[in-house]
């Protein structure tokens, strides 16, 4: 039998192997079936994968939350939570035994702790009690919320778009996932600085320029479980120039020499330091539709935005309660180089009688504020400016834990026995932080030199 001459191999077979490997990789890359990993958009805000086998507890925990049992899912693979891009939570698994997780959701039907389970779009479908959308098939479970039984359509279009994802559109398919996956600790974690939206990512975006959109900057950590858990972690961006910008930032703003007032409670609800510019702050307060709200309002009788955008240096806020609205009873004190914040309190004061419902009044270096509903107590002591919903904030006695925040570039701690007995935290939202915080009593978080950050709970 004669033999394939050179030319015969090299033209025609040789490109033929070539042609059948890149058509079997792009049959691989965008339709051989998925993993269940595959689910977790590109575009995610936040990413922490929770290796199952070494963070039992916290597995176990949010079954229990959910009322489901872990019969089914493959507990030797990771499990995943994600933020969505429409700021969802969302939890995926590998699914071994689609049958045993049937019987589970009809025993939760049963116990009318969760609705009748339906079959969509090759999907099996159940609405969870707890508020959470639930949807699994052969390979992949995926729970996304909290929500209202309002939000049930939004949740189930956002799924379906999930488990719909090409291979190429998934996070895990990203430098992202292999930064993440190169972290040490029971848990790894991706974030953006805008995974949590105003006014809760206001300590993240306080530590970065204003002027560069805080999704440029990543957050990545490892988080080790015990008795107490441990995040270490970096910020960091996908391009030099934003790091040379950050350093810059850093040069130019020192960290916390000093807290006002100079004792702090850890019975205290929140307690937030850092070294702020007022203009940068007025800018991100801006961005807010509620503040914003509150600025306006206040800008009616004093000057609210020249008070806000002339704090200059060590600046404290201090939480004690939250009412039923999420009305804080707080505490705000900032440094200031401008000795005549109160020059045109006169001015003000006239404003003021102009107007039906509002009034203003001083007592001493303090002045009141106060509409039908709210007061503000506000004033300038030497370099020191300060608002107060209330005249006095007491707080139970306890370690004074001011000085923990020295020497950080921002501070934030929570005291979260006090956050589960607040009374605008109730049903579902409670029942999920007592869940992800059981056992643990405070949450402190500092952002230190150099791009580091810590997070312990304990």
């Amino acid at each position: 039998m004669k033999k394939p001459s050179k030319e015969l191999f090299t033209h025609i077979i040789l490109p033929f192997i070539a042609l059948t490997i890149v058509v079997i990789g792009i049959y691989y890359y965008f339709f051989a079936p998925k993993s269940y990993k595959d689910c977790i958009p590109d575009e995610a805000k936040a990413v922490v994968q929770i290796e199952t086998q070494k963070a039992q507890e916290v597995v176990s925990s949010l079954a229990e939350y959910w009322g489901i049992q872990a019969s089914g899912i493959d507990l030797t693979k990771p499990l995943y939570a994600f933020i969505t891009p429409n700021e969802y939570i969302g939890f995926v698994a590998q699914v071994t035994n689609e049958q045993e997780i049937a019987a589970n959701i009809l025993r939760l039907f049963k116990e009318h702790k969760c609705m009748a389970s339906r079959k969509n779009n090759n999907l099996n479908w159940t609405w969870l009690n707890a508020g959470w959308q639930m949807a699994w098939n052969s390979q992949t479970l995926m729970i996304l919320g909290p929500g209202t039984i309002q939000e049930q359509d939004m949740l189930t279009q956002t799924i379906s778009k999930l488990f719909d994802f090409r291979r190429s559109d998934s996070f895990i398919r990203t430098d992202k996932c292999t930064v993440m996956e190169k972290q040490e600790g029971d848990i790894k974690l991706f974030s953006t600085l805008d995974a949590l939206p105003t006014p809760f990512s206001l300590l993240f975006r306080l530590d970065v320029p204003s002027d560069i959109d805080p999704s440029a900057f990543s957050l990545f950590a490892g988080i080790n479980l015990g008795k107490s858990t441990q995040l270490a972690g970096e910020i960091t961006s996908d391009t030099e120039e934003t790091l040379a910008a950050y350093k810059a930032f850093e040069c130019q703003n020192p960290p916390i020499s000093q807290v006002h007032p100079s004792y702090i409670s850890e019975n205290s609800l929140f307690f937030l330091a850092s070294r702020t510019k007022g203009n940068q702050l007025f800018e991100l307060l801006r961005q807010d539709a509620t503040f914003n709200q509150v600025l306006q309002g206040l800008n009616r009788t004093i000057e609210a935005n020249s008070l806000l955008q002339n704090i200059n240096g060590n600046t404290s806020l201090l939480i004690t309660h939250l009412s039923k609205d999420m009305t804080p009873s707080f505490s705000l004190q900032a440094e200031t180089s401008n000795k005549d914040l109160m020059s045109n309190a006169a001015s003000w004061i006239e404003k003021a009688k102009q107007q039906s419902d509002v009034t203003l009044t001083k007592a001493r270096n303090t002045y009141c504020l106060k509409s039908k509903e709210k007061e503000l107590f506000f004033g300038q002591d030497k370099n020191l400016l300060f608002f107060k919903s209330n005249q006095s904030i007491s707080t139970d006695k306890g370690k004074d834990v001011a000085n923990e925040a020295i020497g950080c570039r921002q501070y934030f701690r929570v005291n979260l026995k006090e956050l589960l007995q607040q009374p605008c935290v109730t049903g579902t939202t409670k029942d999920f932080f007592a869940t992800i915080f059981k056992n643990h009593t405070t949450l402190t978080y500092k952002v230190l030199t150099n791009r580091k950050v810590t997070l312990e709970i304990k």
